[in-house]
């Protein structure tokens, strides 16, 4: 474990400028002052090194951390309860490791993060099984946004030879399956030439629509695909979608 556990001190170095946690709730009023004074700098100096390296310089926000395991926005005051933070989030990510509670070490993670930590662990350890691998990839990739920035890694993920696939799905997701036609209609909403090779489709073709319009971008569109049953890798309804995973055609 020690050897996997100094594995553990090198994750984390990939930085992932996806949506922000927001931790703290009283930095509104005074985050004018903050943001106009010294403290800040002279302050931040005692932060944690591991944390030093990820904080920035928002154009609003002030000084904000983007770390693995902390999430941090508005005024650094309080450098002791960051430091403690992560402290503590450090110490239970190395318990639930010792106790392959696979699940937990993830989600001890901030959302940008929780793709690297999936990839770490099925990387790293050798123990999990079939149906705790179909599990895990299914749980982060519904908790994921922008799943398409790693299509590459996910596209891998998704088309693993191991066992127990249908893992990936429950008792609901496992019904909608079953009664999957074998020839079928898929729609993606995207923008083109940006991120149509992805791996979620949609039997809904107005929820793939809502996907293509949603940002209002102008190079926005609305792709269909006629594909068989046996293409279709899994299907989701856990986001109050029919989302159907398939592989990207390369």
């Amino acid at each position: 474990m020690q050897r996997k556990l100094r594995g553990l001190q090198r994750f984390g170095g990939c930085r992932n400028s996806h949506a922000i946690g927001v931790v703290g709730r009283k930095w509104k009023k005074d985050l004018l002052f903050y943001c106009s004074t010294s403290n800040v700098k002279n302050m931040i100096t005692e932060l944690n090194p591991e944390l030093l390296e990820y904080t920035e310089t928002h154009d609003v926000f002030g000084t904000i951390i983007r770390h693995p395991l902390v999430m941090w926005i508005g005024p650094v005051t309080d450098i002791d309860l960051i430091n403690n933070l992560l402290d503590n989030k450090r110490k239970a990510t190395e318990e639930a490791l010792d106790k392959c509670e696979w699940s937990r070490f993830i989600y001890l993670h901030e959302r940008p993060y929780r793709f690297d930590a999936l990839h770490f662990v099925l990387n790293t350890f050798d123990e999990i099984t079939d149906d705790e691998y179909w599990s895990l990839v299914s749980d982060v990739w519904i908790d994921t946004e922008n799943a398409w920035q790693n299509v590459g890694s996910w596209t891998e993920l998704f088309g693993s030879d191991r066992a127990s696939q249908h893992s990936l799905m429950n008792e609901e997701e496992l019904k909608l399956f079953a009664s999957l036609d074998d020839t079928l209609t898929i729609y993606r909403g995207c923008r083109k030439d940006v991120n149509e090779e992805g791996l979620s489709w949609t039997l809904d073709r107005s929820r793939a629509k809502w996907f293509a319009d949603r940002h209002g971008h102008d190079d926005r569109t609305l792709l269909t695909r006629e594909i068989s049953k046996s293409e279709v890798i899994a299907v989701f309804t856990r986001r109050g979608e029919e989302e159907v995973i398939v592989l990207p055609y390369y």
